[in-house]
């Protein structure tokens, strides 16, 4: 389940999330450093992973999350942002 993101952040990467593993599809390489982050609804962050220069698909194991919803944040930390609600 996808919600949420900027039509530019969207058209950029697609996140979703398939048993305890998320996934993100990005349609082009960052050229910078790029951060994903797990975080509960409450705020805390479950897993943070830091990529350089990625590209193609990146698969997060979150096996630690009980079921439910929360939020993934890609970020670059300077032009691109996208948050996304997903279903564990």
């Amino acid at each position: 389940m996808l919600v949420g993101g900027t039509a530019t952040a969207a058209a950029r990467a697609t996140i979703f999330a398939s048993g305890k593993t998320v996934s993100v599809l990005l349609q082009n390489e960052t050229g910078s450093r790029l951060i994903v982050r797990v975080i509960t609804l409450g705020g805390q962050v479950l897993q943070q992973e830091s990529f350089e220069s990625a590209a193609g698909r990146i698969d997060l194991n979150v096996a630690a999350a009980t079921a439910g919803v929360y939020v993934v944040q890609l970020t670059d930390g300077n032009q691109f942002s996208l948050a996304t609600k997903v279903i564990l």
